[in-house]
């Protein structure tokens, strides 16, 4: 559900979505320019699989929802953030677990996808190196000349080794 606050009042309650698909909507994400145009981002549990969902709001209305990413047994969305610039571009930032079971070859990646208003969502990217350990708790900001900046909290190694120390990660979009 959202409302909207113009100043004076807020809107009435209004879902984003129709949650025809079953399952939670749980770590829920918005972001919202100067003109008013919000993005917002979060996270489908269903018992067979986790998605990450989206949706645009433009001054007026809710876009349609949309999957930024669908999760499978082997792959499973989440902790989304979500960031927006001054022009209304945004980014879409989550971790994925690779779904092994714990202290095996569990790992987690960190993936991305961003948004313009004339083209919509860009394709998935993978932020993290994808040779060192689990990428979790993502953070995504924008600068005022279009460019984001992620962080995110990635181990040294396999989650297998415990003492595999944790580091502060970050990748620039440009």
């Amino acid at each position: 559900w959202a409302a909207h606050f113009n100043g004076t009042i807020w809107s009435a309650p209004e879902p984003i979505e129709d949650n025809n698909s079953g399952g939670d909507q749980t770590d829920v994400q918005a972001a919202m320019d100067a003109s008013g145009n919000a993005l917002a981002v979060w996270r489908r549990d269903r018992l067979d699989v986790v998605s990450i969902l989206a949706s645009r709001f433009d001054g007026t209305a809710w876009s349609a929802v949309e999957e930024l990413d669908l999760g499978s047994a082997t792959h499973v969305p989440q902790q989304p953030q979500i960031a927006i610039d001054a022009s209304g571009n945004g980014m879409a930032v989550w971790s994925v677990f690779n779904g092994e079971p714990q202290r095996v070859n569990q790992r987690s990646e960190m993936h991305a996808r961003h948004f313009t208003p004339a083209s919509g969502w860009g394709a998935p990217e993978r932020l993290d190196n994808g040779t060192t350990g689990d990428a979790v708790d993502p953070q995504v900001a924008f600068a005022p000349n279009g460019g984001a900046l992620a962080v995110w909290r990635q181990s040294d190694g396999p989650i297998s080794v415990l003492a595999s120390p944790v580091f502060v990660w970050a990748n620039e979009f440009r």
